[in-house]
Formats: C-alpha cells, structure tokens, sequence
C-alpha cells in the first residue's frame, strides 16, 4: 500500500486494472463487473462501490456492452492504463525485493505454486457458490 500511496491507486483498484489491462490484451472490449467480482472473489456492491470511484477518477470507463445492453462493460481509460503501468514497475520492483533470497529456479517454482493455490482457492469459492444457488 505505502508503493501506491503516492498514486493514489489501492492495492484493490491495481488489481482490477491489471484484470482489465489484461483483457484488452487479449482483445476484448473489457470486463463486466459481474467478471470483475468472479476473478477479484469479491462482493459485487464492493467492485460496484470501486468501479464508481475509479471512473470518477477517470481511471476506468463504463459502456454498455454491444453484445448485451443491459451489461456494462468496464475498460482501462488512457490514464487508467498509464497509471496500471506506473503501478506495475513498483510492483514488480516489490516481488524481486521479497524473492530476493531465492534461486530463479526456487522463484520461478513458488510462483508457480502461488498461481496455482490462487486458481484452487478460486475454483473452491466458485464451487461453494454454485451449490449455495443449485
């Protein structure tokens, strides 16, 4: 928090840019809210709550979707992607300091089995909320 303190971007906010710099990447249009709170395993009225403050600070734009009109969809606006930009050097910057005690071949196989905890703890939470609404 105290890398971004200066941005005035929070931890939450850089990882929903990153989700949404990451889709444009991919060639979509953007992310609808609802794809937002799936990947971020967070509550709707909370990425709801953010997305209002981040396309106040012109950081991300909301449009309706083409292929839905009842669906929003959110993108990265120019300054949302620069300051995603910005974040993401310090972010890097923050995972060399805190691996700096291991191999590359140690690091490279700790992210892998972090990226992979994270997909599990995702697929759980996904689950658990099927069986909720079935």
């Amino acid at each position: 928090m105290r890398r971004l303190a200066d941005l005035n971007l929070s931890p939450d906010q850089y990882v929903a840019l990153r989700w949404l710099t990451e889709a444009i990447g991919k060639g979509k249009k953007g992310l609808s809210q609802k794809n937002l709170c799936e990947l971020m395993t967070s509550d709707p009225n909370t990425i709801a709550a953010m997305m209002r403050r981040m396309e106040k600070a012109s950081l991300v734009k909301r449009s309706k979707d083409p292929e839905d009109g009842r669906r929003l969809v959110v993108s990265p606006t120019i300054q949302g992607a620069e300051l995603f930009a910005k974040a993401s050097i310090r972010a890097k910057a923050l995972e060399e300091e805190a691996l700096n005690g291991l191999s590359r071949k140690d690091r490279n196989g700790f992210l892998r089995d972090l990226n992979h905890l994270a997909r599990s703890c995702q697929e759980t939470l996904c689950s658990m909320k099927s069986n909720i609404k079935g």
